[in-house]
């Protein structure tokens, strides 16, 4: 066993820094047995995420886990560790936050420790073929207001509020910060480190989801706050970023500019509040437009991102729920039902309870929520229900996380395939938003925490017969935002951040 500053060093590709749980040490293991990209976490109640491998840590305290000392943490009160097991990631549709003149900030809590030597993000500039096909689809829209006034992918978004991008997007470069451990919790504005060059977004249109090589790798400590700040080296400098007029937006500039960063959009609450158990209140997107405005934060966007360590494995957020709310919805009603299923690679637990994200449609009886646990052969092996009034009520909305326990706990075994399986009873109508992740081509993203071998079905007929969803290019990709969890035995500090 050795320290984990050593360990993180000494360990190589495919290898990685791994606790023992015995006396702190940490020894090099393979990473490939250890995740096959299921998502394991060490969270205590409605916590931070602290990413962990399937040994769980012996931590005592939230100042143990992240370091010496309170900085950065938030606050702490105690509770037992819990694991989790599932897809934590929240959503509606797909969208991007403001475009900004100055900076932007992606706020994130490191989910392991080690030095990052790349970050990716969604390079979403305004395209020509964007504002010809959404003119077609709404004629009367301001898509048509740019073409009949022959305004093009550099010059349409100075006529909107908010676009993709004005002019060829500007200059970026891309830093880290750390958390300045504020009520606000913002950047401090020293940068630990950055890319090696900046980038004009317009000219990166062919990749989806570039990432870019930091000056020098970029040591984090797990479950710190830390952001990914965005700043704008070649604003636009005739034209505002946007609310310009048609026939002044032909003159606006082309060869500076600005934009947005592409991500989720949450279409009720805001997007801090939507993180669940895993991932709490501690992800945010915030912008300033110079250098002496305050941030602001962005009410119901977050960017997606993704970081790569030294050792090779990527980790970020580019959960994709576009149309999570029309077509990409499951629905629990009457003789339909949905199921999540998984293979299980964490090893024998018993779980204890599941969290969902869930919402019950408006002007429908409050029924009940039946959730059940199947093995393979679909026979159930545990079972548990939630009142529809504890579940969000709307007619257009991702509704929140609702949390049932299991009495008694279930037992999944390794290597074993399962199902959480939700039905509507006494006249419930419950309908469930899906995302899948942007590892296919265009975008390739990466990330370690994205769950694998999983897939959420639906039945028409009482869960006698099960299928993906129909004429759904990524339906077996596609997934529920759900947890289970299981106790991990052990003891940590609440570091739920509240700011």
């Amino acid at each position: 066993m050795i320290a984990r500053e050593r360990c993180e060093d000494d360990c190589a590709v495919p290898m990685r820094c791994m606790y023992t749980g015995y006396g702190g040490g940490f020894l090099c293991e393979a990473v490939k047995a250890f995740l096959l990209g299921l998502l394991i976490v060490l969270v205590s109640g409605c916590g931070i995420p602290l990413m962990e491998d399937l040994r769980l840590h012996s931590s005592t305290s939230c100042s143990d886990e992240i370091g010496v000392g309170t900085t950065n943490t938030g606050s702490a009160g105690g509770a037992g560790s819990l694991g989790y097991i599932g897809n934590p990631y929240a959503g509606d549709v797909t969208g991007n936050t403001e475009i900004f003149a100055f900076q932007a900030s992606r706020r994130f809590r490191a989910e392991r420790s080690g030095r990052v030597v790349r970050v990716g993000y969604n390079n979403r500039t305004l395209l020509q073929s964007n504002i010809e096909q959404r003119c077609a689809s709404a004629p009367a829209s301001v898509w048509c207001t740019c073409i009949q006034n022959k305004l093009d992918a550099y010059t349409c978004g100075y006529s909107m509020r908010n676009s993709y991008s004005v002019g060829n997007g500007g200059l970026i470069s891309i830093e880290i910060h750390d958390d300045d451990d504020s009520a606000e919790h913002l950047p401090t504005g020293k940068a630990l480190g950055r890319i090696q060059e900046p980038f004009v977004p317009m000219e990166g249109q062919s990749t989806n989801y570039p990432s870019f090589a930091f000056q020098k790798p970029v040591r984090l400590e797990k479950g710190r706050l830390y952001h990914l700040v965005f700043r704008q080296l070649n604003p636009p400098r005739r034209c505002a970023i946007g609310g310009e007029s048609p026939i002044r937006a032909k003159d606006c500039d082309r060869d500076a500019g600005a934009v947005g960063l592409n991500g989720i959009h949450f279409v009720t609450g805001t997007a801090s509040d939507q993180g669940g158990p895993y991932l709490g209140t501690t992800e945010a997107n915030f912008i300033r437009n110079a250098e002496h405005e305050p941030w602001r934060k962005d009410p119901d966007g977050l960017s997606w991102y993704s970081l790569q360590y030294s050792d090779g494995q990527w980790i970020g957020h580019s959960m994709d729920f576009y149309k999570g709310l029309t077509e990409n919805l499951f629905r629990a009603m009457d003789v339909t039902q949905v199921r999540q299923r998984f293979r299980n690679y964490v090893g024998d637990v018993e779980i204890g309870s599941v969290w969902i994200r869930v919402h019950r449609q408006s002007q429908t009886p409050a029924g009940k929520l039946q959730i059940k646990i199947t093995d393979e052969t679909n026979s159930p092996i545990g079972a548990t229900v939630i009142n529809g009034e504890s579940i969000p009520e709307c007619s257009y909305c991702g509704g929140n996380w609702v949390h049932a326990t299991f009495p008694p706990k279930v037992l999944l075994r390794r290597g074993e395939t399962y199902s959480v399986v939700f039905a509507a009873i006494d006249g419930g109508d419950f309908r469930f938003p899906t995302g899948i992740q942007l590892s296919f081509a265009p975008y390739k993203a990466q990330s370690e925490t994205y769950w694998s071998d999983s897939r959420v079905e639906q039945s028409g007929d009482r869960g006698k017969t099960w299928s993906v969803q129909q004429n759904d290019p990524y339906a077996n990709e596609r997934d529920l935002s759900m947890l289970l969890t299981f106790p991990s035995g052990k003891r940590s500090l609440n570091c739920l951040l509240t700011g």
